[in-house]
């Protein structure tokens, strides 16, 4: 029997949401068909659909972004490692084989998160001292970034979502404003990740200690949930990223003070998620957040499209960061005063990251920022029950 081998992606376990168009979204799949061999099967499980043979990565979040917007959910795993009879095999022996291939990938990935070979690490990375804190803007691969540099040793650094009466604080004029009225002045200010339309964060928030949106370890369609994806938090004297999986380890073992769930994961020891492709034509404005050393936090927002490739690329060899989280993609921002001393409002985030400095306090308002009242109800939309309105502009990818 001859083998081909699997040199690209799988797109497998396609479920359509209640809501979907099923007519319309077989149409999508014949259009496909003819390049991609893509089998339409509701024999063995209805309303899913696979790959039959590998696609490119670009051609799997091209049929992903596509089947999205018709609420469709899917997943894209790399075949890489195994091969594919081509012929002396039914539809329905194919569809249990690439079952079994992506029950074991996505058990590896969870286990496993990355493997070390999938991309070399930078060999020597720039000191810490090589590095000035505070904002800057640079030329990286001949695209425009801006980033600002903070230690946490240093800097006041925190998350805000909601305001002291529990209104949603949406954007850097609200932001500044808020803080001014406790005694302090806005120095910078980002989105902290990826949240649904009533502005909750999709996955883990933590605020001053307190676990307000529980961990997510779900599975989903968007960035959020291309896996691995991670946890940025800050302790008492130190900062990190590690896979959301990896994250009750450290809450069991240290005092978690802020943190916020997004992905996917940008770097995870030194090495590229292994989904990103060199050349992918995917480009997109993106933000995210590195971690040089364990007290040195860097963000970076993209002022033109970049591919996440790209993107990651940048924090390892810039930076010289082993950890890396994506943030969130077009409607990413940043406020810097040291750039513009005026926040902007207009843009509507879910939580932010945010540097506060003390300044006198407005008169008869209390010197210190107390923690906002925590919304009255936290439970919100489910993700997989509205996927079609999360908010997040670059979908798959």
């Amino acid at each position: 029997m001859n083998t081909r081998p699997h040199s690209g992606y799988g797109l497998v376990f396609i479920g359509l949401s209640s809501d979907a168009n099923r007519e319309d979204a077989l149409v999508e799949f014949q259009h496909f068909r003819e390049n991609n061999d893509v089998i339409v099967e509701t024999r063995l499980r209805p309303k899913q659909v696979m790959t039959r043979y590998p696609l490119s990565f670009d051609d799997a979040e091209l049929l992903s972004n596509r089947l999205s917007g018709l609420g469709v959910r899917c997943h894209i795993i790399d075949l890489s490692p195994v091969t594919q009879p081509t012929s002396g095999i039914t539809r329905l022996g194919l569809l249990l084989a690439l079952s079994l291939v992506y029950n074991i990938v996505v058990t590896a990935f969870l286990v496993f998160s990355m493997s070390p070979a999938s991309e070399p690490k930078m060999s020597n990375p720039p000191p810490i001292s090589a590095f000035a804190l505070g904002a800057d803007l640079f030329d990286y691969g001949g695209e425009d970034y801006t980033s600002f540099l903070l230690d946490i040793d240093e800097t006041d650094v925190r998350l805000f979502w909601k305001g002291d009466s529990g209104q949603h604080i949406s954007n850097f004029s609200a932001l500044s404003h808020l803080v001014d009225q406790h005694g302090y002045q806005l120095v910078f200010a980002t989105n902290a990740g990826i949240f649904n339309p009533d502005f909750r964060p999709v996955g883990l928030y933590v605020e001053e200690g307190r676990e307000i949106v529980p961990l997510e370890l779900g599975d989903g369609y968007g960035n959020f949930y291309m896996k691995p994806n991670g946890v940025f938090y800050i302790t008492d004297n130190r900062a990190g990223i590690v896979a959301s999986e990896q994250y009750p380890h450290v809450a069991a073992t240290h005092h978690v003070r802020f943190a916020t769930q997004s992905g996917p994961l940008l770097l995870q020891d030194g090495t590229l998620n292994p989904l990103f492709t060199e050349g992918s034509k995917h480009r997109k404005i993106r933000s995210g957040v590195g971690i040089i050393g364990d007290k040195i936090v860097v963000f970076v927002k993209s002022n033109e499209p970049v591919s996440f490739y790209e993107f990651a690329t940048m924090f390892r060899d810039k930076f010289g960061c082993r950890s890396a989280l994506y943030l969130d993609g077009v409607i990413s921002n940043m406020f810097i005063r040291e750039f513009d001393p005026v926040p902007f409002g207009g843009d509507k985030f879910g939580a932010m990251i945010a540097v506060v400095e003390k300044h006198e306090p407005v008169a008869g308002n209390a010197p210190t920022i107390e923690l906002p009242a925590l919304p009255t109800d936290l439970s919100g939309p489910a993700v997989s029950d509205n996927p079609a309105g999360q908010v997040e502009p670059d979908n798959v990818q």
